[in-house]
């Protein structure tokens, strides 16, 4: 049996980002499931997800770090990971704006704690430097459900403990350097009728940037004033730069069975003493590093209150580009043009019928 990472993914082609790995790494991509259930799709696994996704697609293959990429809807798929039987075993989850949600009933402000509380309990590891999350957003705002932006505040908050910015090291000079020649998208036409111009993107529009050790999210202003191409962008080419330079990078960085090592940072509150966490062999079919056997879902009645991010004034949000603002009916049709667009672009033209619906149910 060959030992290799693996990557199980959800609308985040492999052929952007595989070449990025230099050790032996599987690429994995599973379909979105009929209807957007996630969460049926990961329980029809069994109580050991990772192993029986891994035996089914790619057989022969004894998983040693596990990483789950997700963008637009498929990030559910992240999510859901994460909450089953198997969800402390993953070492790395990115997030591809696609971290949507509901608010409670009644409230415009405060989100429904079961959408988000997985990604917080991953977030609340990494910012201890044992695993990875990292998420992109865009400044799509969805009428009537969480956008991208708050999920990530949210998320924030959760794992942190407030709103103030920390950078544990700067961002790579990738996200902020001009595109040489400027990336172009054309203009479009959705089947009902909504349409945009072509965008052009001269540099990474990246608007906030926060980093606490292994939790990293990278906010995005829109270029393109209905959101469409700039989901496409973040489908495409943020999603390649985000695994390549936090993931890839991780990987290539220290072998599966080497742990993962921590620098001190004195300057942080409550630093984590240097060193190296060594390498847990949980099973004979499970050996990456600082892995932890049980789901990260947190019940409500846990040590950490999920209710802690809904409270206060909401954070300020990103910066944007002046644009008329079309009508909550436009921006409906606009937006879920938008994610139908890019799962067609993602999935080479492959129908995905309930791509728009998931965008707002489900999640």
């Amino acid at each position: 049996m060959t030992e290799a990472d693996v990557v199980i993914s959800w609308f985040a082609t492999p052929s952007l980002y595989a070449a990025t790995f230099q050790r032996p790494t599987r690429f994995i991509q599973l379909p979105s499931p009929s209807g957007q259930k996630y969460a049926a799709q990961i329980a029809g696994f069994g109580n050991t997800p990772i192993l029986d996704i891994v035996k089914k697609y790619a057989p022969g293959i004894r998983p040693l770090r596990v990483a789950c990429v997700g963008f637009s809807e498929g990030c559910q798929g992240v999510r859901e990971m994460l909450r089953s039987p198997d969800g402390g075993r993953i070492d790395s989850a990115l997030a591809i704006d696609g971290i949507h949600a509901k608010y409670q009933p009644g409230s415009t402000t405060t989100i429904v704690p079961g959408y988000v509380t997985p990604w917080g309990a991953m977030a609340q590891r990494a910012t201890q430097g044992r695993t990875l999350l990292a998420i992109t957003t865009s400044s799509i705002r969805p009428p009537g459900f969480v956008s991208t932006t708050e999920t990530a505040d949210w998320i924030w908050r959760y794992a942190t403990g407030g709103d103030r910015d920390i950078v544990t090291s700067p961002i790579s000079d990738a996200f902020v350097t001009p595109f040489t020649p400027p990336i172009q998208y054309p203009a479009w036409t959705a089947k009902d009728g909504s349409h945009g111009g072509p965008t052009t993107y001269v540099y990474p529009p990246v608007s906030r940037y926060r980093r606490k050790r292994g939790f990293v999210i990278v906010n995005y202003k829109d270029l393109d004033p209905t959101g469409h191409n700039d989901h496409l962008f973040q489908g495409q080419r943020v999603l390649a730069d985000m695994v390549g330079y936090y993931l890839a990078d991780r990987w290539n960085a220290i072998g599966p069975k080497d742990g993962m090592c921590v620098l001190a940072a004195p300057e942080l509150d409550a630093p984590i003493p240097a060193g190296c966490f060594p390498p847990s062999a949980l099973s004979d079919l499970y050996v990456g590093g600082n892995a932890d056997p049980k789901p990260l879902d947190i019940p409500t009645d846990s040590e950490v209150d999920p209710t802690l991010p809904g409270e206060g004034p909401p954070a300020p949000p990103p910066e944007t580009v002046p644009a008329p603002k079309p009508s909550g009916l436009v921006t409906f049709a606009r937006w879920t043009g938008a994610i139908l667009g890019a799962a067609l672009v993602l999935e080479g033209g492959r129908r995905v019928g309930g791509a728009i619906e998931a965008a707002y149910r489900g999640r």
